[in-house]
Order: C-alpha cells, then structure tokens, then sequence
C-alpha cells in the first residue's frame, strides 16, 4: 500500500502535505530536543562538568514546546522574533539550564602549570 494515491493531482497534493507535515514536525518536535540534549551533554563533558543529564533532557523537551508555542509556523513564515525565539534555540537555552542546575566542575589530578611573563622590570 502507498501512503499517496497513484493518480498524479491527488499524488502532488498528498506529497505536498506529507512534506508540509515533516517539514514543520521535523524542525518543530523531532530533531531538537534530541540535538541540544547530545550537544550540550558532550560539551559539558568535554569541559569537566558533571551536570544534571535528566534535567537536561528534560529542559530541551520543554524549551522545544515552549518555542513551537512562541514562534508557531517559523520554518514556513519566518519573522525577527522566531528566528530568535524558535524550538531550536528553545531547546539549546532549556538543555543548558537543566544540564546547569546542580552540576560540578570536576578537578583535574595533576596541578595546572602557571605561567608568568614580565613586561617591564625595574632594578634599583
């Protein structure tokens, strides 16, 4: 069974819908919740912190609806204000707060060199 009918006028209308359909999910609910959740855990690791990965997860879902509330129908009719404040960066700003609440820089073993360079030395 074919998800669009056979018959070419329904065919570009049904195709049309389904990419509609995918290009507002899509955007909208699928991919950034998951994207920001990965990318702020990694950068958080990657730098030493030890956050709150619930929290995370759990703020890039809410900031992802809180932004598909606010901007609506970014992707098809972008305006200042979504481009801004749309799910993706919803979810990115949720994601590192969530990650944030609690989370610990871990200290590193070894003693982290200093280093000193002089400018200017006065001897008298």
């Amino acid at each position: 069974m074919q998800p669009c009918p056979p018959a070419q006028p329904e065919r570009r209308a049904c195709e049309l819908g389904t990419t509609l359909i995918s290009l507002i999910v899509g955007p909208n609910l699928g991919i950034p919740p998951g994207a920001t959740f990965l990318g702020v855990a990694l950068a958080g690791t990657i730098v030493g912190v030890q956050g709150n990965v619930l929290l995370a997860f759990a703020g890039s879902i809410l900031g992802t609806l809180v932004g598909a509330a606010v901007a609506g129908n970014w992707v098809i009719e972008p305006t200042d204000f979504s481009l801004v404040v749309n799910p993706v960066t919803m979810a990115a700003l949720g994601a590192t707060i969530g990650y944030n609440i609690g989370a610990t820089v871990t200290e590193s073993e070894e003693s982290t060199p200093a280093y000193r360079f002089t400018l200017f030395e006065r001897r008298f």
